[in-house]
């Protein structure tokens, strides 16, 4: 991936902070989405690393702030 001509926007909205349950939740469906990006954008290995960060976060109860798009 070529990131030599990304720029860095910062961020102009709130960060959205969920509870612990809502984090679970999202985390789970981020895990079941990396599956439909194996072979397209994403190769085998990286799904596999990702999935890992993902099982390591609910495993320790994170609870999940983000960035809505605008």
């Amino acid at each position: 991936m070529n990131l030599k001509d990304w720029i860095a926007l910062p961020q102009q909205s709130k960060p959205r902070g969920l509870s612990e349950e809502e984090s679970f939740e999202e985390l789970v469906k981020m895990m079941w989405a990396l599956d439909k990006e194996r072979g397209h954008s994403l190769t085998d290995k990286q799904v596999g690393a990702l999935k890992k960060v993902i099982k390591g976060l609910i495993q320790a109860r994170a609870c999940v702030t983000y960035y809505e798009d605008e």
